[in-house]
């Protein structure tokens, strides 16, 4: 019987461990062990490409492996003299970047700052104000919200960092920013939460066309150098739990008296009563064009962005209400247009900001939305009706006439019940 050393001992337990299949940051420390215990390097290429976490090498201080979704990368992790927070810039991608180079970029990067050499002044760095400019010039040939994206950056980052160079905004400043669209999602009558998921995925898209890191890319760029970090590299938006309480038909009367009675601008008035009539998400109510509606049938159809038409009924009392605006309709296409620019359709942000105004000022919770509404009006159908209860607008197709008409019916009861509710809050 031969008799294995310690040594052999340890490396054959490693080895069963191993071959269990046990994987991520396990299996790292097992194979660390026994290339330590063989006498190999640490970590190799191969080591590094099996990696399934960030990695520090504690050689080599600040020299940081990122594991990405899609791509790993060597970082460079330094505090400057006086500094707050830390920054870091790529050296490099891997594979094509494999260990001895990353350490050799590493050594130079960590020398260059240590020991800078004396040179001649350099002209300034691109501000944050010339940045926006050359992005939104960018933006018009090759995304299709750059509108909504100018409007973030021209009233946030360029307001407020216009004067600032480009390359010191760091995490702190997005971290800030973010917050800032959310409360603006917020005062729109949100929650937020989507408001500054697009206000990341913009300032990160900025900062990639900026370094020449975007396809397709922008013309003269970089515009930055590529070795910067992005600032808004490893930033997740958190999520605020939510308190899904269910909004209550009490709270529907009570808003619902407020509306008629609070003295508001008669269009976005009209809106919200049909809104909370037909229980009908905002956005499409904005996009009815008077050549889709058909008051002799009581039905509506719209277009969405995509091109596809959807429909919904009318109530008596929607019908009568339009027909009252359209005696005094302006010459706009639209059922409800652009307060100032009759040719565009009413912004949704305004009946949502007016919504706000209307919930604070009976003290509603912020759970109390337009989806609250329509969510609480289909589950009062649901327990008084044994027919299915469709979410609206619903597509125009075969058999939908079928449909509006049961639909029709039901939104008759949910009426005849708000008007009881509105006496009895």
């Amino acid at each position: 019987m031969i008799k294995l050393t310690p040594k052999q001992q340890v490396l054959l337990l490693l080895d069963q461990a191993l071959a269990t299949g046990v994987r991520g940051r396990i299996a790292g420390i097992l194979k660390h062990a026994k290339s330590e215990i063989e006498g190999r390097p640490l970590a190799d290429d191969q080591f590094y490409a099996e990696a399934s976490q960030d990695i520090s090498d504690p050689d080599c201080p600040g020299l940081v492996f990122k594991v990405g979704k899609h791509k790993r990368r060597w970082i460079y992790r330094y505090t400057p003299s006086g500094a707050r927070s830390t920054r870091q810039v790529t050296l490099g991608h891997f594979p094509e970047m494999g260990v001895e180079a990353a350490k050799q970029a590493w050594a130079e990067a960590r020398t260059e700052r240590e020991s800078p050499v004396p040179t001649e002044p350099v002209e300034s760095g691109v501000s944050v104000q010339q940045l926006v400019e050359r992005y939104i010039h960018y933006a018009k040939a090759h995304r299709t919200h750059w509108r909504q994206e100018q409007r973030l950056l021209d009233g946030a980052l360029w307001e407020q960092y216009g004067e600032h160079q480009a390359d010191q905004l760091d995490g702190a400043v997005m971290h800030l920013l973010l917050e800032q669209a959310r409360e603006r999602g917020q005062q729109r009558g949100g929650h937020g939460q989507r408001a500054a998921e697009h206000a990341l995925l913009t300032y990160r898209h900025l900062f990639n066309v900026a370094r020449g890191m975007a396809t397709p890319a922008a013309a003269e760029s970089p515009w930055l150098s590529p070795r910067l970090a992005n600032p808004c590299e490893g930033i997740q938006i958190r999520r605020i739990p939510a308190n899904d309480r269910a909004i209550t038909l009490t709270e529907v009367g009570q808003y619902l008296k407020a509306l008629i009675r609070l003295p508001i601008n008669d269009t976005i008035k009209q809106l919200l009563m049909l809104q909370l009539g037909l229980l009908l998400p905002l956005s499409a109510l904005c996009r009815m064009r008077w050549q889709g509606v058909d008051l002799r049938q009581g039905r509506v159809v719209i277009e969405d962005a995509k091109g596809q038409k959807r429909a919904f009924p009318l109530t008596a009392q929607a019908s009568e209400l339009l027909q009252q605006r359209k005696r005094k309709a302006q010459a706009s296409d639209w059922v409800f247009p652009a307060l100032k620019q009759h040719h565009k359709p009413l912004p949704v942000t305004y009946p949502g900001q007016v919504m706000v105004a209307i919930r604070r000022h009976i003290d509603m919770p912020d759970q109390f939305t337009s989806e609250a509404i329509c969510r609480v009006g289909r589950d009062w159908l649901r327990s008084d009706s044994a027919l299915p209860v469709l979410r609206l607008p619903i597509r125009e197709e075969q058999g939908s006439e079928f449909q509006l008409v049961a639909i029709k019916e039901q939104l008759e009861q949910w009426n005849r019940y708000l008007a009881n509710l509105r006496q009895s809050v």
